[in-house]
């Protein structure tokens, strides 16, 4: 890369590539000078909700709205079950509980980085229901979103960009992989480039809206047994890889636990928070990101990934940036 960028004039630089591009990365394009044939394309053809290219076969689009037609916004259903002091998705959250969401939270000053997978979409090629989980939204889109559902329904948010709770989060920056630095204060370029605070947030585990579970509320939905199904692992409660096809299915569709909850084990590992202790930025620590669960890869011979075992990101506040076709959530609120 060349020419510097607005926290300088820095030299040329080489190395690693950003996987997803870079805030301070852009291009100039050029073209060889000299006669040269424009290039034919195929007629394109138009019709409302359908595009035809040539003789490409058309892909259809199905326009869907976030209002019914009075005009008022309508919030999806999401089946809660009660647990000992806490409701929780009796399934892992769909794209089409995910998208209603999204679409009204974008029209009322909300912000997302990533705009959510039917399920495993984004790993192999196929047809994909909106019955399956949403994956591919890092931690915080799902806080951000949760946040979004508490406000459509008339609940108080549980995630904040302050410490004093009067400044709800709505927005999930994007996470970009040379976009690191390790405490509030250090910086790789100083003090202009500081986006750690960009994925720091609060949480007011009183409030009655809805959040992600903390890795204690997720184990109590498991119950007592190292797996969801009991002491061992029942093949029907779970999509893992022997069973899976190499690919996410749609929400309860297998056995469910003794208390009513589907897909604990396998379909998605689901995001949790480990505890609600007030983040220390200044030294660099957020809340401990994890992920439980395991999903439609986990092989069986990774013992804890379908048990309540959590599983870790590098950095916690990496992880909560990042987002995987793996990964998806179920949501929780205070009763």
């Amino acid at each position: 890369v060349l020419g510097g960028d607005f926290r300088g004039p820095n030299p040329p630089a080489s190395g690693g590539i950003p996987s997803r591009g870079h805030y301070a990365i852009g291009f100039r394009p050029v073209r060889a000078v000299g006669p040269a044939k424009a290039p034919e394309f195929p007629a394109l053809a138009a019709k409302p909700g359908h595009w035809q290219f040539g003789s490409i076969p058309a892909w259809t689009f199905g326009w869907e709205e976030a209002e019914n037609p009075s005009g008022e916004v309508v919030a999806p259903e999401i089946p809660m079950i009660a647990d000992d002091g806490i409701e929780a998705g009796k399934t892992e959250v769909t794209y089409a509980q995910w998208k209603p969401v999204f679409q009204w939270a974008e029209v009322h000053g909300y912000r997302f980085a990533n705009d959510g997978d039917m399920g495993s979409m984004g790993w192999m090629s196929g047809t994909h229901s909106q019955d399956e989980p949403v994956t591919a939204v890092s931690l915080l889109d799902a806080a951000v979103w949760c946040n979004a559902l508490s406000e459509m329904k008339g609940l108080k948010p549980c995630y904040y960009e302050d410490a004093a709770f009067t400044k709800a989060l709505k927005i999930a920056n994007p996470f970009r992989t040379n976009s690191y630095q390790w405490t509030l204060k250090s910086s790789r370029f100083g003090t202009r480039d500081n986006p750690f605070s960009r994925f720091l947030f609060y949480i007011d585990p009183d409030a009655n809206g809805f959040r992600l579970p903390f890795t204690s509320e997720w184990q109590q939905l498991v119950g007592s047994g190292p797996y969801p199904s009991g002491p061992t692992l029942d093949p029907d409660s779970a999509w893992f890889d022997e069973n899976s096809g190499d690919r996410t299915h749609p929400v309860g569709k297998t056995a469910a636990t003794g208390n009513g909850f589907h897909d604990l084990s396998g379909n998605v590992f689901e995001w949790a928070i480990e505890n609600a202790k007030t983040p220390k930025p200044e030294v660099g620590n957020l809340y401990s990101v994890r992920v439980h669960g395991g999903s439609f890869r986990t092989d069986l011979k990774s013992t804890k990934a379908l048990t309540t075992a959590p599983s870790m990101g590098a950095w916690d506040w990496i992880a909560s940036g990042t987002a995987n076709p793996e990964i998806g959530f179920r949501i929780v609120r205070k009763k």
